[in-house]
């Protein structure tokens, strides 16, 4: 496919990094640490807006809220990018930008892509936040009085950032731009799913328009998803280690570890148990949750399992706030598990994702865990 404005766009960027401190304003786009395709692709086509909107005294840098050497585990974001040739070389991860250097020279202005809550070490970013683009339900204590919020219960960021390239620039949607976007949609929404019931009637409204924009590109709603489905599946390169971390997010100081396979599958591996204890070792923790999601057949299963790695009562904590939690019910069932210190259960409320478990979990630790 030929360059368009997004891959010239991220070779101007990059080549900007070089003299970063030439420039007044630094607006750097970050997506959530989890870097899955929808904070991936939503902060780079909202960047590509925001290049449009800005200053000439200003600079626009999407950023991969990961290092650099974490981006092979992002399989679908890989997949996808390479596929329509954007090069990787171009993309900014964090550990390439000095964000504290920026905060500090009082350059930096940081806008929040699929996420709304700064975790503990980024929190001195706090003041410099100038807009968030969320999807997740409103944590009331990241209020962001100060900055331009948008934060609307739909399946996919994807889905707000599309809605403001169409309002603002729908020049920007090119056939490229367009299917970056409907893809993440799609993966995000299990393929716009009613059994799963993850999409809204605005993530539907914004995946028809961008299918009608990248018609030329001769691919089908069910072929795409598919791909990106097998391409963030595909595990087949990746350690036991690797895989805890490719859709890792923490709250409250407590990893919960997303898999795209099920738990129980994970734990078959001979080397499971000694990557969760590494991985709780490297995250200074004495419990950790792993979320499976699996999709085949049309519908999606799940299950997840609290570990207990050196503080019984903080996971049996977990475990009993996850199953009396009522808004939503995950209707969990225990599953039998022969590896020590797993508490394994089936979660048969489908369409409660780990956006909802999340502040389940964080509410826990708020309350059990030391704060120093």
């Amino acid at each position: 496919m030929e360059t368009d404005e997004l891959s010239k766009f991220l070779s101007q960027a990059r080549t900007c990094m070089k003299n970063i401190q030439s420039f007044k304003y630094v607006m750097v786009v970050l997506g959530n640490e989890t870097c899955d395709l929808d904070s991936a692709i939503s902060s780079l086509a909202y960047s590509l807006l925001l290049n449009r909107l800005k200053t000439t005294e200003s600079v626009v840098i999407p950023v991969f809220n990961i290092p650099r050497e974490h981006l092979p585990m992002k399989t679908e974001v890989t997949y996808f990018l390479n596929k329509l040739n954007i090069d990787l070389n171009n993309v900014t991860c964090r550990n390439e930008i000095n964000l504290e250097e920026l905060n500090n020279k009082d350059s930096l202005k940081l806008i929040l892509l699929d996420h709304h809550v700064l975790p503990p070490a980024d929190a001195y970013l706090a003041a410099s936040v100038v807009s968030v683009i969320d999807h997740r339900p409103h944590d009331p204590s990241w209020p962001w009085t100060s900055a331009d919020v948008t934060l609307r219960s739909v399946g996919s960021c994807c889905t707000l950032v599309a809605e403001k390239l169409f309002s603002q620039a729908p020049d920007l949607v090119s056939p490229n731009v367009a299917i970056l976007l409907w893809g993440a949609i799609l993966l995000d929404t299990a393929c716009l799913s009613s059994e799963v019931g993850i999409a809204t009637s605005l993530d539907h409204q914004m995946a028809t328009k961008l299918q009608g924009c990248c018609s030329s590109l001769s691919i089908g709603q069910d072929q795409l998803f598919r791909d990106l489905k097998r391409a963030k599946s595909d595990i087949s390169s990746l350690t036991s280690s690797q895989l805890l971390l490719k859709d890792l997010k923490v709250t409250a100081r407590i990893p919960v570890a997303g898999l795209p396979i099920k738990v129980q599958e994970f734990l078959k591996r001979e080397d499971a148990k000694r990557a969760v204890q590494d991985f709780c070792e490297a995250y200074k923790t004495k419990v950790c949750v792993v979320y499976g999601s699996e999709f085949a057949q049309g519908t999606v299963t799940r299950d997840l399992a609290v570990y207990n790695h050196a503080d019984k009562n903080a996971a049996l904590e977990i475990v009993a706030a996850l199953k009396s939690n009522k808004d939503p019910s995950l209707d969990l069932q225990p599953q039998p598990c022969s590896v020590e210190g797993f508490m394994l259960f089936e979660q048969f409320n489908i369409k409660a994702t780990r956006k909802q478990v999340l502040p389940i979990i964080r509410q826990v630790g708020e309350k059990i865990l030391p704060t120093s």
